[in-house]
């Protein structure tokens, strides 16, 4: 039996940016799994949730030291795929951390290709965590896979393929099941998720008192990060508590495809999660973190596909309980939020990368 070729997945994760790249690169790798190829994971991150989310879904891992710059990890890495016998090398470290290291980080991507792999990049989609808007990159493939990404001026160069727009959005195999049925979108809103990722501005905790003075009877599951601080959570509890509002505090990633599905209706920070939340079907109200992500969200506002509520600075509750009110009394806005996400994505974009990478190098 021929046995599987290694494909290196290099991605981190933490508070500060984020988790919504190592979700991402958990999509791919399940799909390279599920037709034959073997990722193994590569990342500086020594958060425990990061190793439980890669592990506890059946992925080896390497740990880069968090102290190794650009050069000296192009050597690890090198080595790995060495000891791997790996041809791919998938990179998704389009972030703030990169941007500010830029010259070095296009090093990284030469000594890479010089050391024979074949360069896949995530890249990001606004001046701040994108690569391509600000230099040339060596990779074979770079990925942007965001409304408006087709638009954009980026340095190219010859040979190299862009694959840009929402066609090649990653979806892990939970959203791919949550998605597979309809979507239920009833005359009454019940089920309330919240869900802020990591919530800089404290707004779970105003979400949560704007919801619970609504005098609605409401059920609200609560996912908080694992950065939140216990007497956060404390004060969330007591501001739901009380007569009226059933509600459930969720400290865990799992199952958060299952949760997005149970929504009647989504509060969300901007990010990837607002892809989630629209191939589901689940109407979504979106606060976004600063104005880079704000301008994205006035875009997917205008595809139809979320309510777009503002920057987190500028956060209010009567605001908030206002449009909260009035997308909860029109049921066919929120229908045709619902049906607009489930046109808009097929859910293939894992296989149109895959397709772009020789497939005798990872089958």
């Amino acid at each position: 039996m021929k046995r599987p070729r290694t494909v290196l997945v290099r991605v981190d994760g933490s508070d500060r940016i984020g988790m919504g790249h190592v979700m991402r690169c958990l999509a791919l790798a399940e799909g390279l799994r599920r037709e034959g190829g073997r990722p193994v994971f590569v990342t500086k991150s020594d958060e425990p949730r990061v190793m439980d989310v890669l592990r506890g879904n059946g992925f080896d891992v390497e740990s880069v030291p968090a102290e190794v710059d650009f050069e000296r990890e192009a050597r690890i890495v090198s080595d790995a795929a060495s000891r791997y016998a790996s041809g791919v090398f998938v990179t998704d470290l389009s972030h703030a951390g990169t941007i500010d290291a830029i010259p070095a980080f296009g090093r990284y991507l030469r000594q890479l290709k010089a050391a024979g792999l074949f360069v896949v990049m995530l890249d990001g989609g606004t001046p701040l965590d994108c690569v391509c808007l600000q230099e040339e990159v060596d990779a074979d493939v770079i990925v942007m896979p965001y409304f408006g990404a087709q638009e954009k001026d980026y340095q190219r160069r010859v040979g190299q393929q862009f694959l840009l727009g929402p066609a090649y959005f990653l979806f892990r195999e939970e959203l791919l099941k949550a998605a597979a049925g309809p979507k239920d979108i009833k005359e009454k809103v019940e089920n309330v998720l919240v869900n802020m990722g990591g919530d800089s501005y404290n707004l779970t905790l105003r979400v949560a008192r704007a919801l619970k003075s609504m005098n609605r009877e409401l059920n609200v599951r609560v996912l908080l990060g694992s950065a939140c601080p216990a007497l956060r959570e404390q004060d969330i509890r007591q501001v739901l508590s009380g007569k009226g509002t059933r509600y459930e505090i969720i400290r865990t990633g799992d199952h958060v495809a299952e949760l997005m599905h149970w929504a009647d209706l989504a509060v969300i920070s901007s990010g990837l999660t607002k892809y989630e939340t629209a191939f589901i079907g689940t109407p979504s109200l979106v606060i976004a973190r600063d104005d880079y992500e704000g301008w994205k969200e006035n875009g997917f506002e205008a595809e139809g596909l979320c309510v777009f509520l503002g920057q987190e600075r500028d956060f209010t509750e009567e605001t908030f309980q206002e449009a909260v009110e009035k997308i909860m009394n029109d049921v066919p806005w929120r229908r045709a939020l619902s049906a607009r996400g489930k046109k808009c994505f097929d859910g293939k974009g894992t296989t149109r990368i895959l397709e772009a990478i020789p497939g005798e190098l990872w089958r």
